[in-house]
């Protein structure tokens, strides 16, 4: 018995890292990122304080916040940029996002 699974185990690995090898390649030849894209040239973002001031900032760095106030990025899509089937993703840390 064990020396059929000693046969049958290098079997089952190499069919494991083709089945691998593929994979990677349709992902390379698609397109697909693995890495995210610089959108701070396409972002504007407005403030609106608690105390009822706002304050509009041409990125995505706008400073300091507080709890009670709100922040809006408006996101310009170029369309050089395009990614089928794309998502754009967005994290703050002790922030409620809202898309």
């Amino acid at each position: 018995m064990t020396t059929k699974n000693n046969k049958l185990l290098p079997k089952v690995l190499a069919g494991i890292i083709m089945v691998a090898i593929v994979v990677v390649a349709i992902m390379i030849t698609r397109g697909i990122s693995f890495y995210g894209q610089d959108w701070d040239d396409n972002i504007t973002s407005e403030v609106k304080y608690a105390n009822g001031q706002t304050r509009s900032f041409d990125s995505a760095v706008f400073g300091s916040v507080n709890e009670g106030d709100f922040v809006t990025l408006h996101v310009a899509l170029p369309g050089d940029k395009y990614v089928k089937n794309g998502a754009l993703c967005f994290h703050a840390y002790h922030s409620v996002i809202c898309a």
